[in-house]
């Protein structure tokens, strides 16, 4: 059940704080002089959240019909949702499929599965080779799902409070 997890997700956590970890995680595992990460736990915590949202983002993306409708938003979303446009294309803000679908077919799962593991051990202990090439690509993409997933979770509070 992928929107009761996203639902779940964004009852426990704020979009900006998890965005602001992973940052952090990024930086420190590309950056070999930045200073340690202090708080692995909390880097298995972020990966763990993560993973679960990519994971009900791709099951979302495999059955569209069931999890995106075809309608437009309302014209109170437009207003309501701006601050994150910036990170989504017109196209995608508008429907949500178009962004998991951009996001699916430029990387599988699995590879940004890996790569948010690759971040999240180097992160943790010194390893023997560099991040992925992808890594930043990944991060990129993960950002751009958790702002699909986080309007998915507040359009459907909007729609139940009119």
């Amino acid at each position: 059940y992928p929107l009761e997890l996203i639902y779940a997700f964004f009852e426990y956590t704020n979009p900006a704080i998890v965005k602001n970890c992973l940052t952090k995680m990024l930086k420190n595992a590309i950056n070999e002089k930045c200073k340690p990460y202090k708080n692995p736990e909390e880097s298995f915590f972020i990966f763990n959240l993560l993973r679960s949202m990519i994971r009900a983002a791709y099951k979302m993306y495999c059955k569209p019909n069931k999890y995106f409708s075809s309608d437009v938003m309302k014209s109170f979303d437009t207003n309501t949702y701006h601050l994150f446009i910036g990170n989504l294309a017109y196209k995608e803000y508008i429907n949500l499929y178009f962004l998991f679908k951009s996001v699916f077919k430029e990387q599988s799962l699995q590879e940004i599965e890996n790569d948010l593991a690759d971040i999240t051990e180097h992160v943790i202990g010194k390893c023997a080779s560099p991040p992925s090439d992808k890594i930043c690509i990944s991060f990129i993409n993960i950002n751009r799902l958790l702002d699909a997933c986080w309007l998915i979770c507040n359009r459907k509070k909007n729609i139940e409070d009119v």
